[in-house]
Parts: C-alpha cells; structure tokens; sequence
C-alpha cells in the first residue's frame, strides 16, 4: 500500500471518508504537496508560506501547448496535481470558451492562485509571439492596482479581496489579443468601519506610510480616523515600500496622465480629511441648527482645497448640502435642517460614493487600455478564458448586508458546483443509456429559495423596503417575521429584533438587520455630488459626472429613495450575468482550503479542513469521480486526441467512430470495467485514460524513431555517394597529374617545424575547396556548433601556411583546430617549443574522434581539446594552454555558415 502522501488524486482512495480525504490531504501538506486533484477538479491547501513548485521547470513542464484536453489526463500534464495543470487545459480548450472558478474561504489562496493563472496565460501566449503583447504587460499591470485600492487586511486574510473580480481574456490560436475586467460588490462600508484587528484598503496605508517621494505632496498629515491604526497596522506590512512603488509604476505601465495619477490621490487625500470633519447642533428658536465644530475648520478647508473646491463658496455650497436638504415642491426650493446624526450619514454616504466612483473610473480605465491595444483579427473568432476569483464565505463577529450578498454568491456558486460536477454528470450517464447508480448529495436549492423568491424572499423584501423612503430596519425585520418564520433554513425570533440567521451550506451565520436598509439604498446624497461635480479637481468632475444618476422622483404617491436600482437588485443582476457565462463555457474547478484558522505554516486543523470538505462538497464530487467516468469524449474527437492508435487500429475499414473506437481501446488493452460506451460518447476513468494516453505515447516514440533511422540511413546514403565521388575524383586526378618541379623550401623560422608520427603531410590540394565546405555542412556542422555556435579555438579552411602565420608568435601550448584544404577532414595545430605542428584529427564510426597516433578516441572535438590540455601528446612533451581564436577580421569559417551547394 503506497503512502497517502503519494496519492495526488483522491478519486483512487479506497477508503472513502471525509476523515480519510483530510488525513490524505494532512500527509500531503506536512511533504508540502499543496496540490491534490479530484479526477479533474483540483485541491488547493495554502501553505502560508513560500513554497518552490513555481519555478521555471514546473512551467516548461506542465505548461504544455500540445495538450489539448480531458482525454490527455493520463499525460504527464494531466497527472500532476498542479495549477498550471487547470490553466494548460483551459489555454488549449479548443472551440469552446472556458471559465476557471476559484472558490473557497477567506485566505484559501483564491487571490494569488488567480494571479498564478493570470501570469500562467500571459506567459503562454508570448511564447507563441516574438514580443510580450500589450495587452498582457496591461493585464498583469492592472493586478497590483485592484489590490491596493480592492483588497485590505480581515481578520481572516491579510490580504483579503473586498470585491468579486472576473477576468475575460481573448485568444485567437496562442496569441492574447484582448482582455476585460469585470468587477462586483465593492466593500466601500469599510471605508468608515473598520475595525482595530483589521484594515481599510491598502491604498491608504500605501499613501500615508510610504517615504516615496511622490506621496509626500498629496498625503495628509496628522491622525486619521480612517486609518486610525495605521500605525500599528504598517509594522505588519513588510512590503508596503515595494508595494507602494508597484502601485505607481503600474500606473505609468498603464498609461495614466501625471496629472490623472496626482488627482486619484488627491481624492484619496481630500476622503481622508472629510472623514476627519466635526459637527455640532444647537437648538435655535425651537430648531436644531447643525454647524462644522470650529476644531475642523483647517480640516474642512484642506479637504475642500484637495477636492478642488477653492474659494469660500464653493467651502459654504458644500457645508450647505451636508447639514441641510432640498426639496423641490410646485417649482420652489424647501430646504430642512439635518441633525448632527444625519450630517454625519449624509458625509459618509459622500465618502463611500467618491471612492466606488474612483474605484469604478480605475477598472474602466484599464478596460479601455485593454481595448484600444487589442488587436484581434475580424476574420477568426475569439475564443475567451475567464478566472472568477470571488470573495469567500464568511462568518464574522458582526455580519451585515455585505455578508449577506458575500455569502449568497458564495451559495449560488456552490449549487453550480454541485449541480455540475455531481447533478449534471449524472444526468449525462441516464441519457446516454449507461447503468448508473445515483449519488445523493447535499443540495442547496432550498436556502438560495429563501433569498432569491419573489415577492417574498429575503432580497426582494429588503428592496421593497430600501425603495420607500419611509422604509426602515425594524419594518424589514416585521417583513421577515410576518412572511418568513417559518421557512426552513432561517431562524429568527421576537426577542431578538435585530438579527435573524441563516444555515447556508458552510455552516450557520447571523445577520444583523440595523443598517441593510440604507445600506442596500445606496443612495449617493444628489445636493452634495452636485456641488462635487463642479470641482476645479479634473478628475473628480469626470467621475462624478460619468456615474452621475438621476434625481429622486414620486411615484404611486410615495417619494421613493432613488430612482435608480438597490444595491441588491445590482448585484443580482451581476449574478445572474456570472452565473450565465459559466454555463455557457467549459468550467474548471479550484477549491481552496485553509489549514488552519490562523494562517500560520506549517499547521494542519483537521477538523477545521473537514469542515471546509464537507461543504465544498468534496467528498459528494470523490464518490462521482470513483463511481462515474469523468474522461468523456464524442466518437469523432477521440480520432483527433489519439491519432496515431486510430489511424493504426481504426482504419477507414469499420463502419462507424464507435466501432473504430471499440477498435482502439481493445488494441489498448484498457480494463472493460473502466470505459463505457455510450449512445455518442466513449467514457473513460481516469486509469483508462491514463493507459491510453501511455499507449499513444509509446506509439509516437516508435514513430519518431523510425523517423530518426531512416533519416539516418539517408544522410548516410548521401554520404557515402560523396565519398564514393570522391575517391572516384582523386584517382582520376592521379592518373592525369603532371610532373611538377620540386617546391622551394620553407622561410627559416618555419623549417624547424618536423614531420612526426600523426602530423599533417604536404601533399597539396586534393580536393577542392567547395567540396570541403559540402562535407562540412552535411555531415559536421550540427556535432560541432551544438547549441552555443563555434567555440573559440575552431577555425575554418585555412592552410598550414596560414596556421603557421597565426601560432608562429605565440606561447608554446597555443592551439587551433582548423578545417583542412588538403583533405576531409580537421587538423590540431599547436605550438611546439621546437615550431608548429600540424596533427590530424581521424574520424571515425558514430561520430568519434581520433588524433592520428595517439590511442585515445573522444566523442567530440572538444574532449580532444581537454584530454591534451591535461595530458599532453605521446610523441610530444607538450600541453595545450591558450586558444588561438579569429584574427581581427570577419571570421575565416564564414563561407561554413552558409546554406550547403546543391549536389
């Protein structure tokens, strides 16, 4: 029995418990195995710290464009558990869109997992290109700046995302030609709630704790309530320096103006100052007359000036629309006087308003610069993969109408888990006529009932509420009582107005009603946007007046809040956008798991993980993947995965794809309880697969080794023709050589060079030089040049003259290695302390080398070089010491560069 550490695929458990799944994926964790597969839905467990398995060897090696599918499990790809293994078969899904959904709780590892994808794709496209495309160095630019200003510390998550991000990327083949950003359900509540233990989005600690230069002419000075623990907070921000400067070099890399990047934090500035203002009330003549606490004149001043609001009237417009509200009755103005309370609202409700409209300008910022550098051809469509990282489920101290919508995309996402995965895939056998067993699972259907009914589930009673201007909490909660007491799935009681909760599928959460009635209004206060929009600020007024809604209107004979949508019914309808992408694409699955509550490494809570396993319906997906067949192709396609098995064994002589298919996995030997034939399809467990995959493989080997035989034979066969010529050429030449008078003797200092065992002869010319460089190119060029081109010491077809000329001044030991113009062949030529010698290098069979009389053979000229460096020459009490490289020309082995003559 093989160590559970070892087993990467939890389908091929054979003890099936949530305990025995924990214990597999325990083992795992402590070898840092962090990845585990499910049949083809993959396990992450964040090790909460760095963890080598995504270096550059992971990537090459499961990054692989020649993987196309779920067919190809049995693959080296296939069979690692590993994200780049989702992000390869979601790059090379062909004609189908894809979708990746990351799913799990706060601070599983959903953020950086999509950014691994993100980094994944980008890469894998340009290696299809000769440059990085815009539209990737945009993409992966973009990241740091939706963290800064999307993400904040919890409680749970250091750096947890406070929104829902969905990013569609275009391909058209391997190249990346477009790319979009879709975002959803801002946290901005956090803007003016956070608490001590946790943090407000990082941009503001970025801005106030960074020594960047640029900062420190936009920042405020001073305590700010919004970021009230900053101080205790940066000592955990151990990059905030580098983080800081990411944040405004993704800005340049984007392309934003110096002056739109100084006016986004100009804005951030002025939010920080107004959230610092003080109010006081007084009562006058029977009335309560609020006025700016004389303590925070400065400070509203310098927010005012941050904003763009210069000048005492515009600072007294503004005071105006914060302590006093307009009505327009029969064409004339009714103004009434706020609260201190009420200022505040109003103030806050401006604060959380300018942020999500900054935020909001950002993304579509990006989005056009995505757009503008996209080059897609109109000729071929666009295939698009798209990464859902989502905000994970959470329950908290104090949950609120944030939560709510956080939980309930949570619960939508796990019923299309579960009803794809577990539901679907049932379905698929009963319709293709297989004998199946159904599974039960845990279905979820009844609590996403309890808020999305209409007109009496728990969102459309809090929108009815939220649409009235007369609406309130406690009226909510009579809503509730009176229509949903006693629907399964919810506790709520008459002791306790305030709250009501919930039993989703991860377990029992509590809501707190104060508050979700204006919060879901998410009314932005029209009078003091009004006032905004005419800022000096270029950048506020653009924003405000690109999102700038509608006033209020009446109707029914009821004021309604706001003549635009609840916050809900937004992101329902989001949702439902979502939820419509995913069925239309090719989904895969990543459930992330915490190992522990404390996000610390090297510790494992296994009842806290099978806890996380039990909901995430892991072990519902484990009975399906060992029960089903989760490898399931048509007929036809099954022709195109393995095409070497087909063409060998389901030739053109059977009748149809299912027989020639028959044909193939009987050839294959795969287990006949491990695939199933269906009405259209062939199904396969991933063993099956796995053994196809090995018999296809072993096949393209024989392949490509008969390929390599016959080329052998034939370049052996071109060969030995040259030679034959050859020989043919020189007895010829023999037979017709003149007499000749005897050559005159060498200059004196080349006389002392001598003739020994091995050395090179002058018996001049006897082949030419175009056959010389023919022989080179056919038979030696590859072996010698190798991959890192010629070494220093090669030289081409150069005379002994030449050698002579080029060593004659040189330390004995200095050594060439040149191509011979006598003869086929190279010649060793070194300094002697008595001259230079020429020695010839014999070749001989399957590529080795030999110096003629000395006893050693090498495999290349190189070890040559290195045996005589160390050991010197029989014959010769010399060692080689120092290359002779190129003279200060162009290089002698030019014309050997050159495309091979035509024989």
């Amino acid at each position: 029995m093989r160590p559970s550490a070892d087993i990467y695929d939890l389908a091929s458990l054979t003890e099936l418990s949530e305990e025995a799944i924990g214990k597999v994926l325990q083992d795992r964790y402590n070898k840092d195995r962090i990845y585990t597969l499910v049949g083809d839905i993959l396990v992450f467990l964040n090790p909460f710290k760095p963890v080598n398995v995504y270096t550059e060897k992971e990537f090459s090696c499961l990054s692989r464009p020649d993987w196309s599918g779920p067919v190809a499990v049995g693959n080296e790809v296939g069979s690692s558990a590993h994200i780049y293994t989702v992000g390869t078969a979601a790059f090379n899904l062909v004609g189908k869109d894809s979708t990746i959904l990351i799913s799990g709780e706060s601070g599983s590892g959903k953020t950086e997992s999509t950014k691994l994808l993100l980094q994944q794709f980008v890469k894998m496209a340009s290696s299809s290109q000769l440059n990085r495309t815009r539209v990737a160095e945009c993409l992966l630019a973009a990241n740091p700046i939706m963290e800064a200003f999307g993400n904040a510390r919890t409680v749970m998550n250091h750096n947890s995302s406070r929104f829902a991000k969905f990013v569609s990327l275009g391909l058209q083949g391997n190249a990346l030609v477009s790319s979009e950003i879709r975002t959803y359900m801002l946290e901005k509540s956090r803007l003016l709630s956070a608490t001590e233990d946790e943090g407000n989005f990082h941009i503001f600690y970025y801005m106030c704790l960074s020594s960047n230069s640029f900062f420190k002419d936009v920042r405020p000075l001073g305590p700010l309530s919004l970021i009230s623990n900053a101080e205790t907070l940066g000592r955990r921000y151990t990059d905030l320096e580098a983080k800081a400067t990411e944040v405004l070099d993704a800005f340049d890399k984007l392309s934003f103006t110096a002056q739109q990047k100084e006016g986004v934090f100009q804005i951030l500035s002025g939010l920080l100052l107004l959230a610092d203002v003080e109010f006081r009330s007084e009562e006058q003549n029977h009335t309560v007359c609020t006025s700016l606490d004389p303590k925070s004149e400065t400070t509203f001043k310098l927010a005012c000036k941050r904003l763009g609001l210069k000048g005492k009237d515009s600072r007294r417009r503004l005071l105006k629309t914060l302590t006093t509200s307009k009505l327009k009755v029969n064409d004339e103005d009714i103004y009434s006087l706020f609260h201190e309370d009420k200022t505040r609202v109003v103030l806050n409700g401006c604060i959380r308003a300018i942020y999500t409209k900054l935020f909001d300008w950002i993304i579509q910022r990006v989005n056009d610069i995505l757009a503008s550098t996209g080059r897609p051809d109109p000729g071929t469509r666009v295939r698009q993969i798209g990464v859902l990282d989502i905000f994970g489920f959470e329950s908290l101290a104090i949950n609120s109408f944030e939560q709510l919508c956080i939980n309930l995309a949570n619960e939508q996402l796990q019923l299309f888990f579960t009803h794809h995965v577990i539901q679907l895939e049932q379905a698929e056998y009963q319709s293709e006529g297989l004998s199946w067993v159904e599974i039960p699972f845990e279905d979820n259907q009844v609590t996403l009932n309890l808020f999305l009914e209409r007109p009496l589930g728990v969102l459309s009673l809090l929108n009815e509420e939220s649409s009235l201007a007369s609406g309130t909490d406690e009226s909510l909660y009579n809503k509730l009582m009176k229509h949903l007491v006693d629907k399964p799935k919810l506790q709520i009681s008459a002791k306790n107005p305030a709250v009501f909760t919930v039993n989703h599928y991860a377990g029992a959460v509590t809501y707190t009603i104060p508050g979700m009635v204006e919060k879901n209004r998410d009314k932005a206060p029209e009078n003091t946007m009004e006032v905004l929009a005419s800022s000096k600020l270029k950048l506020l007024t653009e924003i405000i007046n690109s999102h700038h809604g509608s006033k209020a209107k009446a109707g029914n004979g009821k004021q309604q809040a706001s003549a635009g949508l609840q916050l809900a019914v937004q992101f329902r309808s989001s949702l439902d956008f979502l939820l419509a992408k995913l069925r239309e694409s090719q989904p895969f699955f990543v459930r992330c798991i915490k190992p522990n509550r404390d996000n610390a490494a090297n510790s494992f809570d296994q009842e806290y993980v099978r806890r996380q396993i039990h909901y995430c319906g892991i072990a519902e997906a484990v009975r399906v993947r060992q029960a089903g067949f989760p490898v399931r192709c048509t007929y036809g396609e099954l022709h195109l995965l393995c095409p070497v098995l087909s063409f060998l064994y389901g030739s053109g002589r059977l009748e149809s794809d299912a027989a020639r298919v028959r044909a193939v996995c009987r050839q294959a030997e795969l287990p006949a309880e491990e695939v199933a034939m269906g009405k259209t399809k062939v199904f396969m467990r991933v063993n099956a697969s796995r053994l196809l995959a090995k018999e296809e493989r072993r096949y393209c080997g024989r392949v490509v080794t008969c390929q390599k035989v016959i080329r052998g034979w034939l370049q052996r066969r071109r060969y030995l023709k040259l030679k034959a010529a050859e020989i043919e050429r020189r007895k010829r030449a023999a037979l017709a050589l003149p007499i000749t008078p005897t050559a005159p003797p060498p200059p004196e200092e080349l006389r002392k060079s001598t003739v020994s065992v091995g050395e090179e002869g002058e018996e001049g010319a006897q082949v030419t030089r175009s056959e010389t460089v023919l022989w080179f190119k056919t038979t030696q060029k590859d072996q010698i040049m190798q991959t890192r081109g010629y070494e220093t010491w090669f030289h081409g077809i150069i005379t002994r003259n030449e050698a002579n000329q080029l060593l004659g001044s040189k330390n004995t030991g200095s050594f060439l290695v040149r191509v011979s113009n006598s003869q086929l062949g190279f010649v060793l030529s070194f300094k002697s302390r008595n001259g230079v010698r020429h020695y010839l290098i014999e070749q001989l069979e399957r590529g080795r080398f030999n110096v003629l009389g000395e006893k050693q053979v090498h495999s290349s000229l190189g070890k040559i070089i290195d045996f005589h460096k160390a050991n010197g020459f029989r014959n010769c009490d010399v060692r080689l010491t120092t290359p002779v490289g190129q003279p200060d020309k162009e290089p002698d082995y030019e014309e050997l560069l050159c495309n091979a003559p035509a024989l």
